[in-house]
């Protein structure tokens, strides 16, 4: 299954997945006051979320998920570790 940032955030707020609750999701990520992001350790379909500082920090083993409006051509399929 090919998780997305939006499809990882309705997962973590437990919303099924439509665009109304991707919507809902994002608003209620922006109103963690922006310290906080979506991530996954091994298995992006266990999302969870992390503070902003440890997904940057080298080594932490974080990994971000792509969004869905990234063109697919350009790897969208799979995260890419922060560095």
């Amino acid at each position: 299954m090919n998780v997305t940032r939006e499809r990882a955030l309705c997962i973590c707020f437990q919303f099924s997945y439509n665009e109304e609750n991707i919507a809902k999701a994002k608003k209620k990520l922006d109103e963690m006051n922006d310290e906080y992001d979506v991530c996954y350790l091994t298995d992006p379909t266990v999302p969870v979320f992390a503070p902003k500082s440890r997904i940057c920090a080298k080594g932490s083993g974080f990994r971000t998920y792509s969004s869905r409006d990234v063109d697919s051509s350009a790897n969208a399929t799979t995260a890419v570790p922060q560095t």
